[in-house]
């Protein structure tokens, strides 16, 4: 009894200690070193965010983790969880992050919480330093505060940690009086900071001109006339120039706009980085038979600085060059006082993966003309909220034959979705693969197309280097001859994902029988919405005869024919894959009786290595999951064996289901949800 008094007296008192430690910590933080881990451990969830930041490195090489403290603040704070499933690995920059949007762009009270408020620091300055991605949006009101001289440290932290810089719904016309403060915080983040990823998604057309000087300064202000071999796409770059310019108002000469003085200012970096630059330049110019664009001396009598316009006319220095073709003559740079800047010059930086949801006006008027001298850009993902039409795709196309021409072309990554166009699939695949012979990672996403197109034209195999390949089929059936014919020149491809193909069963078969010759490097295989019903021995063929390490069958109606004695030779020959390590089969319709029959690929006798079943979405019942997880439990599977079981009505017994996660998640990973079945049903009737 005199032991647990002792005990009752001396947790409050603990407390009580490490309260009064966690207040003083600006006196003991020096000799943090000489304090027991123990004392750290109990410290931790009672620091401010100040003091917790500061003390993790010592935690750390304590052997002691603040993911679950950082985890906490994240729930009392944001109160949902993160979206994803991927496992978040860095709870601190996760949290910090987010609150740094939260302070500045929404709605916090940071007199709600105790822990995050300290008079002796700022809590922006401190959530700054772990803003990776940055989101700007219809808030540029409180995207303005970034541009004062209050917030100008803050904005200075952003320039050294982001790398990704998201715009979404901007709408505001460029020439908005709020605009200034926001431009000046794009300027300086893409051409003074670290971003190397440019998201721009949902911002209205109705200011083509705030496209253009974002886009332009991204690209690194490439602005070269194309020669010779590129005529075509030369003057049709110089016909959209005319006809921007004619939309925005005519345009100024350098005297008397009041921009002299930026160029001066941006003028000394110009000129070190040009002679960094002059080795690619002289390169590209040899390459493509183009004059070199020398920004740091003049030319023709131009300023110093200066660049050439898209017909090659000696213009205005670099900034101008950009800044006055885009800006109404009344609404200079010289209308930006926080822009005019003589100090710190604006060195060139360029961005190396770009993300657009845009529309055709801005493909065409304005991405085209700059992807063909966008040397460093590595990644290209352009979709559209309604549909890219076919000259518009084409324009875009070319654009990046010119840019492949060059050398210097870093592009390996590619995404084109929501196209809408009468050219067959097999045949804009040809041409995109023809064009850009060093693409690695190709995305290809229709949103509509003519039905009887794809016969028309048979491409010839085009041999490319892709390794990855993404096909989002029209909704109209298509012809796979073609496509089969493509494929067999991508012999390097290790990752195909089909989506809606629809087309005649004998063609689908030719494709699934053709696969393991064509693409013998094939890992990763991904089939989804297509109907598979009739193909159900090529499925096995291909399976046999490859070397697949993951494949996807998502709502393939793999199941639905003969589904008995199909199920048993389909875990046979999954069974005897050796080089087989992850399969999903969601959404097909598997049942009680497929998921028991699925419980013998981890049977003694079987040759196989799943790691990873995906059975979600399969009016599992559970019954079947307490009989497969008993059958597991006969031959245990691998400890890293992972289990998807979203989506299926398990709430339908909340005891047995409850009894069938115990037997499962001492056996592997189960991954499940709180999924409504009742709810979802009553949705699914209301539409039909």
């Amino acid at each position: 009894m005199e032991n647990k008094h002792e005990a009752d007296v001396a947790a409050p008192l603990l407390k009580i200690c490490i309260k009064a430690v966690s207040k003083n910590m600006r006196v003991l933080e020096k000799q943090v070193w000489d304090i027991p881990s123990s004392l750290i451990e109990e410290l931790l969830p009672h620091l401010n965010i100040f003091y917790l930041e500061r003390i993790e490195d010592v935690a750390v090489r304590k052997g002691l983790s603040t993911a679950s403290v950082w985890f906490g603040l994240w729930m009392e704070v944001v109160k949902i969880r993160p979206p994803g499933n991927k496992p978040i690995k860095d709870w601190r920059q996760k949290f910090l992050e987010r609150l740094f949007h939260m302070v500045t762009f929404g709605h916090f009270s940071e007199e709600e919480h105790p822990r995050l408020r300290d008079p002796r620091f700022s809590l922006l300055s401190l959530a700054a330093k772990y803003v990776r991605v940055l989101i700007l949006s219809r808030s540029l009101a409180q995207t303005s505060r970034l541009s004062s001289e209050e917030f100008r440290p803050v904005l200075k932290t952003l320039e050294a940690t982001v790398t990704q810089l998201k715009l979404r719904e901007i709408r505001l016309s460029l020439f908005h009086n709020d605009f200034s403060p926001v431009l000046f915080v794009i300027h300086r983040l893409l051409h003074h900071g670290s971003v190397q990823t440019l998201v721009m998604s949902k911002c209205s057309i109705s200011s083509p001109s705030l496209w253009t000087w974002i886009l332009r300064m991204s690209a690194g202000h490439q602005d070269i006339k194309k020669q010779e071999g590129s005529q075509s796409f030369s003057s049709r770059t110089q016909d959209l120039e005319d006809e921007r310019r004619s939309d925005f108002g005519p345009n100024t000469s350098g005297a008397g706009t009041g921009l002299s003085q930026e160029a001066q200012g941006c003028n000394q970096e110009h000129k070190s980085a040009a002679r960094k630059r002059r080795l690619v330049d002289d390169l590209c110019a040899k390459a493509l038979k183009l004059p070199r664009l020398d920004i740091s001396e003049p030319r023709g009598g131009a300023e110093p600085g200066g660049c050439s316009r898209f017909d090659g006319t000696p213009h205005l220095p670099l900034r101008q060059c950009v800044d006055s073709e885009i800006l109404d003559p009344g609404c200079t740079l010289s209308s930006f006082p926080s822009l005019v800047s003589g100090k710190g010059g604006c060195p060139v930086r360029r961005i190396t993966a770009l993300v657009l949801d845009v529309c055709d006006e801005v493909i065409s008027r304005v991405l085209s003309p700059l992807l063909s001298s966008w040397f460093c850009l590595c990644s290209l993902k352009v979709t559209c909220e309604w549909s890219i039409e076919e000259p518009s795709l084409l324009e875009m196309v070319e654009a990046l034959r010119l840019l492949y021409q060059n050398p210097a072309c870093s592009l390996s990554v590619l995404s084109i979705t929501s196209v809408c166009c009468r050219i067959s699939v097999a045949t804009l695949l040809a041409r995109l693969l023809s064009a850009c012979p060093g693409l690695e990672a190709l995305t290809l996403g229709f949103y509509g197309a003519e039905g009887n197109s794809s016969s028309s034209h048979q491409p010839a195999p085009i041999v490319s280097s892709v390794k990855t390949l993404q096909v989002e089929f029209p909704v109209e059936p298509v012809h796979l001859q073609g496509f089969v014919t493509v494929l067999q020149g991508a012999q390097s491809l290790t990752s195909l994902h089909l989506k809606g193909l629809r087309c005649k069963t004998p063609q689908l078969s030719a494709l699934l029988l053709a696969l393991p010759g064509s693409n013998p490097r094939l890992l990763t295989l991904s089939l989804e919405e297509l109907c598979l019903s009739g193909c159900q021995d090529e499925v096995l063929h291909l399976l046999n005869r490859s070397a697949l390490q993951e494949v996807r069958f998502t709502d393939c109606r793999l199941f639905e024919r003969n589904k008995e004695e199909f199920l048993g030779r389909f875990v046979d020959t999954v069974k005897a894959q050796t080089s087989l390590r992850s399969i999903s089969v969601s959404k097909n319709r598997l049942g009680n009786q497929g998921l028991i029959a699925f419980a013998d690929l981890f049977s003694e006798n079987s040759l196989g290595r799943i790691q990873h079943l995906n059975v979600s979405s399969n009016y599992i019942l559970p019954d079947g999951l307490l009989e497969f997880g008993r059958l597991l439990g006969r031959h245990p599977p691998s400890p890293h064996l992972k289990l998807d079981v979203r989506e299926n009505p398990l709430d339908r017994d909340p005891q047995k289901t409850e009894r069938a996660m115990r037997q499962l998640q001492a056996l592997c990973h189960v991954t499940k949800d709180c999924w409504n079945s009742r709810t979802t049903f009553a949705d699914h009737i209301s539409v039909m």
